[in-house]
């Protein structure tokens, strides 16, 4: 891969040029927004042992089985790179490997997110949104700038293991095409649609002005309401029976004590709606925020 992030330097009068250092983890780390940490993203084709000898029937041959590799081959190999190298990512991630049907990328945690999103919608546009060729991601935050790579690795693969145990849905007939994000398994269609819309609407909010970090802590505890009365009711009650909805009550409380200006009302409205939709993953959007908007020791507030 030839996306190999170099460590850029600034010369008296300004101006940025590109060193022959290449940049460590500890470095990538400090170019996230919000916590300084790198990560590791992991991901593959689905069941492609089954895709190869199962989906092409009777029309399986030598030729097009080997047309079929070359190219999952051209993705992996090519387009990755093309991805890897476009704004927004290049000189934060590194490509460490990509081909075949799998890749292994490391770079700033905040960059992760976005460039599996990516790569994955590339991916399903590539197969002709075919509902029988899909992927799963996997990625994890590094605990700290100077975590070896081989654990933090392990455990991304754990995360895609994870995202690959998901299974069919009422919304969705297909097993897997998951991401693992913060610890918790969501199908692709959920995280990249309301759970990501629900992140940017949290952080506006915050940027906003008037909005205290504080408003983070308050859904955690709506969260851990909402499991405990799935843990005494089942999750179908607790996310749509109002006799078992005291944190649908908790929740309207909240946003009745959010105040925030007219301009605004619309975007603190349509937050509580991705929340009460999306209870069941609201860590996910609550701790990307968190984590996004922290302010390391040593950085100013303004």
């Amino acid at each position: 891969m030839k996306n190999t992030p170099y460590v850029e330097i600034k010369d008296i009068e300004g101006r940025t040029y590109t060193s022959d250092e290449i940049k460590d983890f500890g470095q990538m780390a400090d170019d996230s927004a919000g916590i300084k940490r790198w990560a590791v993203l992991r991901a593959d084709v689905d069941d492609l042992g089954m895709i190869f000898w199962g989906g092409l029937g009777e029309d399986r041959t030598i030729s097009r089985i080997s047309n079929l590799s070359f190219m999952l081959s051209l993705f992996f190999r090519g387009w990755i790179e093309r991805i890897c190298e476009g704004e927004g990512y290049k000189g934060k991630i590194y490509a460490i490997y990509s081909g075949g049907d799998d890749l292994f990328i490391v770079g700033s945690w905040d960059r992760m997110p976005e460039i599996g999103k990516r790569i994955y919608e590339d991916f399903r546009a590539f197969t002709c949104i075919n509902p029988n060729i899909t992927s799963s991601t996997g990625i994890t935050i590094a605990p700290s700038k100077k975590y070896p790579l081989s654990q933090v690795a392990d455990t991304a693969g754990e995360a895609l293991d994870k995202s690959k145990s998901l299974k069919k849905e009422d919304s969705t007939p297909i097993e897997k095409d998951g991401i693992t994000f913060l610890g918790m398994p969501v199908k692709w269609y959920e995280f990249s649609g309301e759970i990501t819309n629900l992140k940017a609407n949290l952080e506006k909010l915050l940027k906003a002005g008037g909005v205290s970090r504080a408003i983070l802590q308050k859904l955690y505890g709506i969260y851990d309401e909402y499991k405990r009365e799935s843990a005494k009711h089942g999750e179908a009650l607790a996310k749509y029976d109002d006799r078992y909805g005291r944190w649908r009550w908790l929740l309207a409380y909240v946003i009745a004590r959010t105040k925030v200006s007219k301009e605004n009302e619309p975007l603190l409205r349509e937050t509580e709606r991705l929340i009460r939709k999306n209870i069941e993953y609201l860590p996910i959007a609550v701790r990307w925020v968190e984590f996004i908007t922290r302010k390391e020791q040593g950085e100013k507030n303004g």
